[in-house]
């Protein structure tokens, strides 16, 4: 019977020791190269959401969709009507919607919806994703039920912007629904 047993398992720690050591500094690195990749969203230039949500580059007048997160949301920051006054004889009209955020950026890519209420005044376009300046432009076909009454002054349309591929009820998304007078 040997006096200390465990004296052999020292020689064989002399080995084993720098192996550990080597396998920890791997992990390590492995584990370095992954927060570096999370903080670019994977795309190596797009800088990830700062801790409000909001793009860290404070200078971007417009910034990509990528680069806004909770608790900062979009937000339908204007609409125009490009194809003059919408009245009771329009049988279609163009209409301009510009999405920015609670960031105060315009936002690039955003995913735009809009219809009219109630619904079967007029066609509801494809979504647009917004370009370059924070914009997209929908067209409107006139349906049956327009106008919706005799009485009806206004068109009054549901707007929403929501991040493409993120669930439409959360996340950054928001919903304005806006009212159009009757013109000319």
């Amino acid at each position: 019977m040997e006096r200390f047993p465990w004296h052999s398992r020292f020689r064989q720690g002399a080995i084993v020791r720098p192996l550990v050591i080597a396998a920890a500094t791997v992990l390590g690195l492995v584990s370095m190269v992954a927060a570096g990749m999370a903080a670019t969203n994977g795309t190596g230039g797009a800088t990830a959401p700062g801790p409000n949500g909001c793009p860290t580059n404070k200078s971007l007048k417009t910034a990509p969709i990528a680069e806004i997160a909770p608790p900062a949301r979009t937000q339908i920051v204007a609409y125009d009507v490009l194809s003059g006054p919408i009245n009771e004889q329009t049988q279609s009209f163009t209409l301009k919607v510009r999405v920015g955020s609670t960031c105060s950026v315009n936002i690039k890519g955003a995913s735009v919806y809009v219809t009219a209420v109630p619904y079967n005044q007029f066609s509801i376009p494809d979504e647009e994703l917004t370009g370059d300046e924070g914009t997209a432009i929908l067209v409107f076909h006139r349906d049956a039920n327009y106008p919706a009454s005799d009485q009806q002054q206004q068109l009054t349309l549901f707007i929403r912007s929501t991040k493409p591929g993120e669930d439409p009820l959360a996340g950054v998304s928001t919903r304005r629904l806006v009212g159009i007078p009757f013109g000319g």
